[in-house]
């Protein structure tokens, strides 16, 4: 009896058991009593770590590298940040330095700024209260500098004294028919100014036109339009001076500089050298032009007077006394009635060679055992110098060299050099021909 119930609750335990396990339900006793609910995380469980040996042993050996490479890259990464904040500092300083110099050099240029002008304003007031003296002084020295330029042949010194004199006699007489009495306050004043102003435009404008002779542009306008090239450097040099002297005028009159009449007073000055030069270079043209002018209504007036002094009365400007004072600025000299002057060259020998050339009595001169040129001589001194000079210099520009006793040039179509007029203080007369493939110097004697 005693093992049939202990093997009945073993069999009954073993069902249920089973029966919970394969139907699971929630059991409610009659007082009260509820079998818990398994859990979703049940069976979850902490596992068991696995064995740490070769993690540990690969940790140890990172470690290791790693603090081998620190021990590379830390001084090299310290040593840029040194050397970053060393270079900060330094481009710091010298900005620090750079602007402390600059304000000190403003300053000291602001310092000379306000000595100089103080000092300027003091010598123009005391200028202004010795008119007379300081004119007077400005002239002398204006005519020391030209006579010195013409004597010494520097065209620098003559036109900086010419302009000087020009400006003293041009601002004086404008000054005076404006209505202000003759040697007063206001015309000294205009006469000081044109003096001082006309010296220093003259300078200037010397100096422009000689740099632009040799510039680039220049050279290849000559190319172009060989005419103005040549003349281009007088132009620029004449729009400069002229627009010098009027900044000078009105900084010294009014205090200021008006830009406006600067450009236009530039502008003329341009526009007249141009005028000035294309009449020169057709300067007989013109002359013959005017003497050959018909007088009509003076020569018909003594016809309907009956007079008989009408066969005789001139009937062209050429005929008159002025037509003939003006025909002597021509190539032919000597009134509409004087002989053409015709020169050609003749085939000479010289040193058993034969050469074209002008003059007599050839003279060969050699440089290095090369010719370099040929010495002629021609009767008729200087006046006759003139007249060969601009006879061979027909049909081409002549550009004549005021400052240098007027000396004169002609230049082919390339810029180059063939016909020179030179005069000497003996009173000769020099006449250098690059025409005939050979240069020739021609003498003219007094």
């Amino acid at each position: 009896m005693g093992k049939v119930p202990r093997h009945f609750m073993i069999l009954f335990s073993l069902v249920w058991v089973g029966m919970n396990c394969l139907f699971p339900a929630e059991v409610f006793a009659d007082r009260g009593f509820q079998v818990p609910e398994i859990q979703e995380d049940f069976g979850q469980y902490d596992r068991i770590p696995e064995p740490q040996e070769n993690t540990e042993l690969i940790q140890q050996n990172t470690q290791e590298e790693t603090g081998t490479w620190d021990w590379i890259t830390e001084p090299v990464a310290q040593g840029w940040k040194w050397a970053e904040e060393k270079i900060a500092a330094a481009w710091n300083w010298m900005k620090e330095t750079a602007s402390d110099a600059w304000d000190g050099i403003v300053g000291v240029i602001s310092r000379i700024a306000d000595v100089v002008v103080d000092a300027l304003s003091a010598a123009w007031n005391w200028i202004l209260e010795h008119k007379e003296i300081v004119i007077t002084i400005l002239s002398i020295l204006g005519v020391i500098i030209a006579v010195i330029g013409f004597v010494i042949e520097a065209p620098l010194a003559l036109i900086v004294g010419a302009g000087i004199l020009l400006g003293e006699l041009i601002s004086g007489f404008i000054s005076l028919i404006s209505g202000n009495e003759l040697f007063s306050d206001e015309m000294l004043l205009d006469m000081l100014i044109g003096g001082i102003a006309g010296g220093i435009s003259a300078l200037f404008g010397w100096a422009a036109g000689a740099g632009a002779a040799g510039s680039s542009v220049v050279r290849w306008l000559g190319t172009r339009i060989p005419w103005l090239g040549r003349i281009f450097p007088k132009m620029f040099g004449g729009g400069v001076g002229a627009g010098v002297d009027q900044s000078l005028w009105d900084l010294l009159r009014n205090g200021k500089i008006n830009w406006k009449r600067t450009v236009i007073a530039a502008g003329l000055g341009f526009v007249l050298v141009f005028g000035g030069e294309y009449v020169g270079s057709h300067l007989d043209d013109i002359i013959k032009w005017i003497n050959n002018r018909n007088i009509p209504s003076f020569a018909q007036s003594f016809v309907r007077s009956g007079n008989s002094a009408a066969m005789t009365a001139p009937k062209r400007v050429g005929d008159t006394p002025f037509g003939q004072w003006l025909q002597k600025f021509a190539a032919e000299g000597g009134g509409s009635g004087s002989s053409t002057l015709t020169i050609k060259a003749t085939i000479k020998a010289v040193d058993g060679k034969e050469y074209l050339l002008f003059g007599d009595n050839p003279v060969a001169k050699y440089k290095k055992g090369n010719l370099s040129r040929i010495n002629t001589d021609m009767a008729g001194g200087r006046e006759r110098a003139r007249k060969v000079f601009k006879q061979l210099a027909k049909g081409r520009q002549i550009q004549w060299d005021k400052p240098k006793k007027d000396w004169a040039r002609v230049e082919d179509e390339k810029g180059e050099l063939i016909l020179q007029f030179r005069t000497k203080n003996d009173g000769s007369t020099n006449i250098d021909v690059k025409i005939n493939g050979v240069y020739e110097d021609i003498h003219f004697k007094p």
